[in-house]
């Protein structure tokens, strides 16, 4: 095998993501030379986001996906004598395989078995140059130290020096194109997530992941389809995640063929499928693995034009190593912008296994941005018969405005519209009113870019009767996870009062003050606190205490204090 690094293409804009385009400085291209798939795959996706031509690393590998020990430890020795001779090694937080580049590692202890040695060639190549690198080719997984994980990934000691690793493949050129022009694609608002129960499983674990996946995006009010019946779902249109038992669903015959469920799909979608060797070939639809039979495969999820990210498995993986969806889309959807490759490794618990992620590891849900306005403050009160609104903005971008909507016998509908400021970098107040009162009034914000795409808020809940008692309510959703998302955390005042609101660990010590003594008025009023301390730094995960100050017009105090439990 020779080493070549070469200038592949020519220069183009980056995709940008965000304010700011996304660098891809820290992205390590993997070139199989003899392959000229790997070679046009690579071109493109260098022209499409500027990768620097020594992140570029071009070997003469074979071309079939299967290969065995010895020649993927020559290749990974000669990918680690690259990265040192280029200065890379510390440089490098992400590596992307091509289409052309070996896709499996055979081994001498077989490939069905939870101590088999044999795995996926990307992600063995997750430990190389880390703590982790000794382990390569070991029987049995290795635990990802950056599953669960609410930080932003980098190559760092604190998850043992791994990479994240993802391929760009299809069956066709045209295939892998579509994939990595979508990553850089606005998604459809409008458009719907879905989750297909395979209803003769039960209970089973991984449909109780579903289940807790579609909680999270309904209460972000993203559109979510979710089937528990014994039919297998097809023909669903704009869809941005799906997953499903694919063939091992026990129905899928009578819908479809080779469990493809033939959708219309928006960009920045992603999937899982609870299959088997669900990514063992990219080449060869008609394919069969001896001894395990057909089984659908992931690559068809691209060809239908068709998903932005999704993972797939080389061989046997188990229920333990497929990706937990709940964290998947907790991640996509946060608005803290974790990209692909953080979303997937965030939910999968292995490494050195049967995993192979597809997709750009850079692209992140919106592509222009998850929020183009940063909300700080959401509340409502009740009021003279009716419930007035507001809220707070530190920035704006392209703001065209915000439509006000209210959950109603099941449904969310517009009661109101309120232009927004353009662009801007000055806190912005704003405010609406509702006649409407019900005893529970439940409300979120429909943020509207001037270019059509909208994000939706969290949602707050206002009392519809006389608030009779100072009140420190309990947050929700409890526990909660780190994100722009947060937790909202209710109060009720009778009268005007001075507030501050502090956050506690449960030893005493103060390490977050949401609010520092600020005027309220009368009414029902809710804050989001979002896990971060003052400055905006994440805490660490466990229970903290959150207590209430308020005081009264007459002078006299009011404190209150719950718990709220903060995950990764």
């Amino acid at each position: 095998m020779k080493k070549l690094c070469v200038l592949i293409g020519t220069l183009a804009t980056a995709c940008g993501m965000g304010a700011a385009a996304q660098t891809y400085n820290d992205v390590l291209v993997i070139v199989n030379s003899n392959s000229p798939m790997s070679q046009n795959v690579a071109s493109y996706f260098r022209s499409q986001r500027s990768i620097p031509s020594v992140n570029i690393c071009s070997i003469a590998m074979p071309t079939t996906e299967e290969i065995d020990s010895a020649t993927y430890a020559g290749i990974l020795a000669e990918i680690k004598n690259y990265m040192q001779a280029y200065g890379l090694t510390s440089s490098i937080n992400y590596i992307v395989t091509t289409q052309g580049v070996p896709l499996k590692v055979r081994r001498s202890g077989g490939v069905f078995g939870i101590s088999s040695n044999s795995g996926s060639f990307d992600s063995d190549l997750c430990l190389l140059n880390s703590q982790l690198e000794s382990q390569i080719g070991n029987a049995g997984v290795v635990s990802n130290p950056y599953v669960y994980s609410t930080a932003r990934f980098s190559r760092s000691t604190t998850f043992n020096n791994i990479v994240l690793v993802t391929r760009l493949a299809g069956y066709t050129y045209n295939d892998i194109v579509g994939l990595i022009n979508r990553a850089c694609q606005p998604y459809y608002s409008t458009g719907e997530f879905v989750f297909d129960v395979d209803i003769t499983k039960g209970t089973h674990i991984l449909n109780t992941r579903m289940n807790t996946a579609r909680n999270i995006l309904k209460m972000r009010g993203y559109n979510v389809y979710f089937d528990s019946s014994s039919v297998f779902v097809t023909n669903r249109t704009s869809v941005l995640g799906y997953v499903s038992w694919g063939s091992n669903d026990a129905n899928w015959a009578s819908y479809t063929q080779k469990a493809q469920p033939h959708f219309t799909w928006s960009p920045k979608a992603l999937a899982e499928t609870y299959v088997s060797s669900s990514g063992r070939t990219f080449e060869d639809s008609t394919f069969v693995e001896p001894t395990i039979g057909w089984q659908s495969l992931v690559a068809d999820l691209i060809h239908e034009g068709g998903v932005t990210g999704v993972k797939g498995y080389v061989w046997e993986p188990y229920t333990s190593a497929l990706a937990q969806v709940h964290y998947l889309f907790d991640r996509w959807t946060s608005s803290t912008g974790y990209n692909l490759a953080e979303s997937f490794y965030a939910s999968s618990a292995y490494l050195s296994w049967m995993d192979v992620v597809i997709g750009d590891p850079k692209a992140t849900f919106a592509g222009e941005g998850h929020l183009p306005v940063e909300l700080t403050v959401f509340g409502g009160m009740l009021r003279n018969g009716s419930i007035e609104l507001h809220w707070k903005t530190a920035t704006e971008s392209n703001n065209y405005g915000f439509e006000v909507q209210k959950l109603k016998d099941g449904s969310w509908s517009s009661i109101a519209f309120v232009a927004g400021s353009g662009t801007s970098n000055t806190p912005r107040t704003y405010t609406a009113s509702d006649a409407d009162v019900l005893p529970r009034n439940i409300y979120r914000l429909k943020q509207i870019d001037r270019d059509g795409s909208a994000s939706y808020s969290y949602t707050i809940e206002v009392a519809g009767i006389p608030v009779e008692s100072f009140r420190l309510g309990q947050n929700y959703p409890n526990p909660f996870r780190a994100d722009r998302t947060g937790t909202t955390i209710p109060f009720d005042l009778t009268t005007a009062a001075t507030v501050s609101i502090e956050i506690y660990t449960v030893d005493g010590s103060l390490v977050a003050r949401p609010i520092r003594n600020e005027h309220r008025e009368q009414g029902s009023h809710a804050i989001v606190w979002r896990g971060t301390d003052d400055h905006g730094s994440p805490l660490p995960p466990g229970r903290y205490i959150y207590h209430l100050r308020a005081s009264k017009a007459d002078g006299t105090p009011f404190t209150d204090s719950k718990v709220v439990s903060l995950l990764r």
